[in-house]
Parts: C-alpha cells; structure tokens; sequence
C-alpha cells in the first residue's frame, strides 16, 4: 500500500474528528485541498471498514471502528506522563506548585 495514501486516509480521519456533526465529500474536499474522486475513493473503503459511515447522501462522519480505536489509544496514554511538562511549564509560569501522584 501506498503510504502517502494511507497518510491521506488518516488525514481525512483527523479531519471528521473535528467535524462531529458530519461533513460533505464537497466541503471535506474543498478543506483539505483533496481531488474529489481520491477523497471519494478513500472514503468508500473506511466506509467498508465501519472506520466513517455515511450519514447522508455523502454526507460522511466516524464510524463505530474509529471510535473503539480512539478509546483505546486514550486507555494506553499515561496522562500524568504526557502531562507533566506542560503543568511543569505552567506552575512555573504562574508561580505555584503543584502534587503530581
């Protein structure tokens, strides 16, 4: 497989994460700078993948498989690990302390 295609489905990904209400194949298109047919392309085979689902007459949003993987890659990041600069960063910024378990 290609991996500027596959990098082109995961940016598409990304993008109806931001768009939970849905998006049109022409917006999503005109947003992304993408050609239409190699949206559409993209598109139908997430579709198959239960990854996006067709909510509309191409109308597309996350599909039940994007979210199970969202939920997983959230249950294995340590946020107290990935946190910590930035509240380090912060309590020196306005002078306080903070109790990091």
């Amino acid at each position: 497989m290609n991996p500027a295609r596959i990098d082109r489905a995961l940016r598409i990904l990304g993008y109806l994460a931001q768009h939970q209400e849905g998006c049109t194949l022409k917006r999503l298109c005109d947003d992304m700078s993408l050609p239409m047919s190699s949206a559409h392309d993209l598109l139908q085979a997430l579709v198959e993948l239960d990854a996006v689902k067709l909510l509309g007459q191409r109308t597309y949003a996350l599909g039940p498989r994007s979210a199970i993987l969202a939920l997983s890659i959230v249950d294995s990041v340590d946020l107290r690990e990935v946190s910590r600069p930035s509240l380090s960063e912060l309590c020196e910024q306005i002078n306080e302390s903070t109790l990091a378990a």
